[in-house]
């Protein structure tokens, strides 16, 4: 494996522990817990001794006030962060919930909330056991206070993220941060890490079928490589990380000396293809461009009629695709880490159409829409890979087209025309 795949990969799979909702607030609790029990111990050391005291009395009120207050707030947070992801949900697209729950603010927060309120029944547990001496009793009551100040700094913090957090502008950013991380990851190693797919005979490979049905999540690459390398064989991919596969469907196809293949064999290449009901934005660039296609589909929609939520929506795209440009430019020459796994690339013309199919679509009536449209491709067409002028020259053809049976206004579609002519100068026929 490659180093910068690896460190990429390390990098991913901190970024998926830190993300789970469980990880902040339990790493909290536990640090929570051991700076009490740690107090304990400093009560035989001379250099604490000048300290001064602090009676139960006093530090079991703080504690009390804190434990109190921490419960009633975690509780808020909560209901408050549920709130927001409904409305996220909502008034966006329930596939930008998981984008959504990543907001590092509002974990951070509380695991903050609950933090503190673990603190401080641990610390009433101690002090009312008589377990704390006179120098634990003051520096749990120093922590104590410091506690107080981050809480109510990350409190202050938290209300002001917590009023945005849901809204439609934060999801979109939110969708489009964890879009632009997968971006990156697949344009640098457009191949995972692995080959491009050479010709071979057909007849000649085992194929691997898929016996569950849903979206392939991750494909586990080291894991097919440790399996080419025990085989000797060449394997290659058929399907990538977001298409939606049923029983039957082909995930790869072996080439070995290998005559006759056993069902445990045969499991094991398919347990590393993950498949499950959902798409997830990690190894899947195209669901993120998906999911803030839809957003600006539902804003285009006669109930909603909001058409600066698409425009938005198309910058975020811009910025997406152009990011793609940027990893290819970034792309590193030199041995695969898996040498022996090829994977198809992800092509631009799939990304342009997953971005831009559904908002040419339902915005072709709305000029401002369908103008905004031909500017991000005429943007994009200018850029250094060969396949985004193709690719954009192809969907501007497509919006203008159905701009032309739905727009009833001529001057409306000479100004779309001329727009368009300044980047494409065929005409569509």
């Amino acid at each position: 494996m490659s180093i910068s795949f690896a460190l990429d990969r390390f990098s991913y799979f901190l970024n998926r522990l830190r993300e789970r909702l469980w990880v902040k607030p339990l790493c909290t609790c536990v640090f929570s817990v051991l700076v009490i029990v740690l107090a304990e111990h400093f009560d035989d050391h001379d250099l604490f001794q000048s300290l001064p005291e602090v009676t139960n009395a006093s530090l079991e009120t703080v504690l009390s006030i804190l434990a109190g207050g921490m419960l009633a707030i975690a509780t808020f947070a909560v209901g408050a962060m549920v709130s927001a992801y409904g409305s996220a949900s909502s008034n966006a697209t329930p596939r930008s919930f998981a984008a959504v729950i990543a907001d590092d603010t509002s974990q951070n927060a509380l695991s903050v909330f609950i933090g503190s309120f673990i603190f401080s029944v641990v610390g009433l547990f101690f002090l009312q056991n008589e377990v704390l001496g006179p120098v634990s009793r003051t520096l749990v009551f120093i922590l104590s206070a410091v506690t107080y100040v981050v809480v109510i700094y990350t409190f202050v913090r938290w209300v002001d993220r917590i009023a945005r957090l849901g809204r439609m502008g934060t999801t979109i950013q939110n969708v489009e941060k964890v879009c632009l991380k997968a971006i990156k990851r697949r344009s640098v190693h457009p191949h995972m890490d692995g080959c491009p797919p050479t010709s071979r005979d057909l007849e000649t490979s085992k194929v691997i079928l898929v016996t569950d049905i849903g979206y392939l999540q991750r494909i586990d690459m080291a894991a097919l490589q440790k399996l080419a390398e025990e085989f000797d064989a060449q394997i290659q991919v058929q399907s990538l990380p977001g298409e939606y596969l049923g029983q039957g469907e082909v995930l790869c196809r072996i080439w070995s000396e290998k005559s006759e293949w056993s069902d445990a064999e045969v499991e094991k290449v398919q347990a590393a293809f993950q498949i499950d009901r959902r798409r997830i934005f990690d190894e899947d660039p195209r669901f993120g461009i998906v999911v803030l296609s839809e957003i600006a589909s539902r804003a285009l929609s006669p109930g909603v009629n909001d058409p600066g939520t698409a425009i938005d929506v198309m910058g975020s795209l811009h910025r997406l695709l152009a990011a793609w440009q940027d990893g290819c430019e970034k792309r590193k020459e030199g041995n695969p880490g898996f040498d022996r796994i090829e994977v198809p690339e992800l092509s631009i013309e799939v990304l342009m159409e997953d971005a831009f199919a559904s908002i040419a679509r339902d915005g072709a009536g709305n000029i401002e829409v369908c103008s905004r449209l031909q500017e991000v491709l005429g943007s994009l067409s200018t850029l250094k890979d060969p396949g985004f002028y193709p690719a954009a020259k192809i969907q501007s053809e497509k919006s203008f087209a159905r701009a032309k049976l739905v727009m009833n206004f001529d001057a409306d579609l000479e100004a779309l025309e001329k727009k368009r002519n300044q980047h494409f100068t065929q005409n569509c026929e």
